[in-house]
C-alpha cells in the first residue's frame, strides 16, 4: 500500500470581503525564517475596477530557500486565490516557481504576483546577507 500526502490546510470564510488561510499560518512558523509578501487590494487595478478593493493578503515564504510556506488574508476573490496557492504548496513550489508562471492582465490574481514579487525580493536579500560572495560573483 502507497501512503498518501496530506492536502494543504485550506480554510476560507464566505464574507464580504472573503477571509482565507491556506498552508502554514503565520504564528506557527520560524520568525527568523520567514520572509513576507503583501499586497493591499485598495490600489490594486481590477479590484478597482470591480469596486471590491478591499482588503490584504500575505505570503510567506522560507527566507533561504524560497519554499512557499502558506498565506493569509482578506479581500476580493480569495477562494480563488486560496486555491492557486494550496496548488503551489502542493507541489511544493518556491516562490520564484510560481512567478514564472502566467498572470495575465486584469485580474485580481495580478495581486498574488505582487506579494510573490515582493516575498522573493526579500529571500534574495536573505541570502545575500549569508553569502554576499556568492551574490557578487553572479553580478547583482
Amino acid at each position: 500500500m502507497q501512503s498518501v500526502k496530506r492536502k494543504v490546510p485550506f480554510s476560507i470564510v464566505f464574507c464580504e470581503p472573503q477571509v482565507a488561510s491556506v498552508g502554514a499560518s503565520y504564528d506557527d512558523l520560524d520568525k527568523q525564517m520567514t520572509v513576507t509578501g503583501t499586497v493591499s487590494f485598495e490600489t490594486q487595478g481590477r479590484s478597482r475596477v470591480l469596486r471590491q478593493n478591499r482588503g490584504l493578503l500575505h505570503v510567506y515564504a522560507h527566507a533561504k530557500t524560497g519554499k512557499l510556506l502558506g498565506a493569509q488574508g482578506c479581500g476580493p476573490a480569495l477562494e480563488h486565490l486560496g486555491h492557486l496557492i494550496a496548488w503551489a504548496l502542493q507541489l511544493e513550489l518556491s516562490v520564484e516557481d510560481m512567478l514564472k508562471l502566467p498572470f495575465y492582465h486584469p485580474v485580481i490574481e495580478e495581486g498574488l504576483r505582487t506579494a510573490l514579487k515582493e516575498a522573493n525580493k526579500k529571500c534574495f536579500e536573505a541570502r545575500a546577507q549569508t553569502a554576499p560572495e556568492l551574490v557578487n560573483a553572479a553580478g547583482c
